[in-house]
């Protein structure tokens, strides 16, 4: 890929306009990112035809390394150990072991893995889990994060169960 790539989510073109050149035009010759589903040429991105398989925009691309690391988070109601199980629009899909999930930004990412330091505002993530409430009632979820007792490691993916496509 050649060039700069737009961040996902920033001023988005026109419903299938490349994200780099903001042309509509050229549908054949427009592939999509398998994580953040942003548009782009391929003539764009530096490539002759659209790829066969997964194809990541510059933006995604260095995220995939982050798959399979462990983060664990301290919220009001204690430590949450949790797993990067996919990359997406917002960052990094987290999936913590009581089953809550959770989209983390890049910049919540890096802190909760000792890169860079948190931001005066705090870094907060894109909570959509169910919500188990540890002991806070039902759908509350795990109450306010505090991400400087955070840490990350690497951890293998958990298996999927019986049954749950691939």
């Amino acid at each position: 890929p050649r060039g700069a790539f737009p961040a996902p989510g920033d001023a988005p073109p026109p419903d299938g306009a490349c994200r780099k050149c903001k042309d509509p035009g050229n549908a054949r010759m427009t592939l999509l990112c398998d994580a953040c589903d942003d548009a782009y040429h391929t003539f764009c991105v530096g490539l002759d035809k659209v790829p066969k398989g997964a194809w990541y925009c510059g933006t995604c691309e260095p995220r995939r390394e982050h798959i399979g690391e462990s983060v664990t988070k301290s919220f009001e109601t204690g430590d949450f150990r949790g797993i990067v199980t996919a990359i997406n629009r917002f960052g990094f899909h987290v999936l913590y072991e009581d089953g809550d999930e959770e989209d983390m930004t890049p910049e919540e990412f890096m802190v909760l893995s000792g890169r860079a330091q948190p931001s005066p505002g705090g870094a907060g993530g894109r909570g959509r889990g169910r919500g188990r409430g540890r002991g806070r009632g039902e759908g509350r979820g795990k109450g306010r994060a505090t991400p400087a007792v955070s840490q990350m490691g690497k951890v293998p993916l958990p298996a999927k169960p019986a049954g749950h496509g691939a």
